[in-house]
């Protein structure tokens, strides 16, 4: 459980879709108190969200690597940087303010 403003919320990434044969999106399950709410990032808008979070510097946790040349949507790499993505993500949620980030915010669809 990590601490959000003066609540508490949970972040575990549930697995994956591949949605047209062409790319994945992961399903990060959000749970605060007796909510749960549901969402889906493909890994592009993870690396979005990082390029936007830039100024919090080596603070930031390392993305797994992108592919360049061909996308791999193999169940076992999909599983593998589903894991990578939820450490970070945990990582991220550990850095003191960052949910009074705006970008941060918006893609875990935090409310107050």
């Amino acid at each position: 459980m990590y601490a959000i403003r003066s609540y508490y919320v949970t972040v575990n990434i549930d697995g994956f879709a591949i949605q047209d044969n062409s790319f994945a999106e992961y399903k990060l399950e959000m749970k605060r108190g007796n909510k749960t709410w549901i969402v889906m990032h493909r890994y592009s808008e993870f690396d979005a969200l990082w390029g936007r979070l830039y100024g919090l510097g080596d603070r930031l946790p390392l993305l797994p690597p992108k592919t360049y040349c061909m996308r791999n949507l193999s169940p076992d790499y999909l599983k593998n940087r589903q894991q990578l993505l939820e450490e970070c993500i945990w990582q991220l949620l550990q850095i003191p303010g960052v949910s009074e980030i705006p970008a941060a915010a918006a893609f875990l669809e935090l409310k107050a």
